[in-house]
């Protein structure tokens, strides 16, 4: 499972456990709209996931440019690892009906998994 760096960033602005349910890109970086769960859903096909409030209740936060490439760098730094294949060496560009996921070497560290200098 990826990393959502835009989740982290939100969490900072908005508290352990804000999830963004929708985003938008706006000039200069993202607006992300969401609320932190309010329990889990008791009963029926989604039991055991995170029950949110009504929309009507979510927040929004704006996540600049600066602010997500201020995360990759502390995860690369934290970890010794790049970030956008998260040290694998291969970054996921597509599915097919027929394939399921597709996988490339990664366009930034050129597969070996480490960060860019």
């Amino acid at each position: 499972m990826s990393i959502d760096f835009l989740n982290v960033c939100a969490q900072k602005k908005m508290g352990e456990g804000w999830v963004w349910r929708t985003s938008e890109v706006i000039s200069g970086g993202f607006l992300l709209t969401g609320a932190k769960p309010i329990g889990t859903v008791t009963r029926g096909p989604r039991k055991g996931a995170p029950k949110f409030p009504p929309p009507r209740e979510y927040q929004k936060v704006v996540i600049t440019f600066e602010e997500r490439d201020a995360a990759y760098a502390e995860y690369e730094s934290a970890t010794g690892k790049c970030y956008v294949c998260e040290g694998k060496g291969e970054e996921n560009y597509g599915w097919s009906r027929e394939e399921g996921q597709k996988f490339r070497t990664c366009s930034r560290c050129k597969g070996t998994g480490a960060p860019s200098q």
